[in-house]
């Protein structure tokens, strides 16, 4: 494990709520190819890029990780080590992906994904690829509001649904 990706986590998973942390629980790969691990059977991620090089999550699917592992947060490349003196790109890479395991413990846990519940904005042109984007993209934009360089900034309505999930959890939904 890259030391200075491992140092990012816990200061990604301190900006979630308490809540957030219980469904974003997951493991991790750290600076590690994904494909020489084994944690994947296949390397292209369907954009032209690579699962090798792409930070990204998985979960339990036929095309991630078999039925029971936990979800896991994936960090591949150095490049995306901490930077000094400001919040690490690593540890926003991390919490984007901290959204998508928490997109997919709602779905696990009720057969609908967040973006299924809510009209979530497109902050983003990366957000505006998928459903599961749009939820990443918005919860990141939620977490880090003073990054200004990101693009739309999130509604008030969509700031007191980010605050009511980050209180209760799933119970938002019910």
């Amino acid at each position: 494990m890259h030391g200075g990706l491992a140092e990012a986590v816990r200061p990604a998973l301190a900006e979630l709520s308490p809540s957030l942390q219980e469904l974003a629980h997951c493991d991790y790969v750290l600076g590690a190819d994904p494909i020489f691990i084994g944690l994947h059977a296949y390397e292209d991620c369907g954009d032209g890029r690579t699962r090798r090089q792409t930070a990204h999550a998985c979960w339990p699917h036929p095309f991630h990780l078999r039925k029971g592992e936990p979800p896991t947060v994936v960090l591949p490349s150095s490049r995306e080590d901490i930077a000094a003196g400001s919040v690490s790109r690593a540890q926003i890479t991390l919490e984007h992906e901290h959204f998508h395991i928490i997109d997919w413990a709602v779905f696990s846990r009720t057969g609908k994904w967040v973006a299924d519940w809510v009209d979530l904005p497109v902050v983003s042109d990366y957000a505006a690829r998928d459903k599961q984007e749009r939820f990443a993209c918005a919860g990141q934009r939620y977490i880090f509001p003073e990054r200004t360089d990101w693009g739309q900034v999130l509604s008030r309505d969509t700031r007191r649904f980010f605050d009511a999930f980050s209180e209760q959890g799933l119970a938002v939904f019910g």
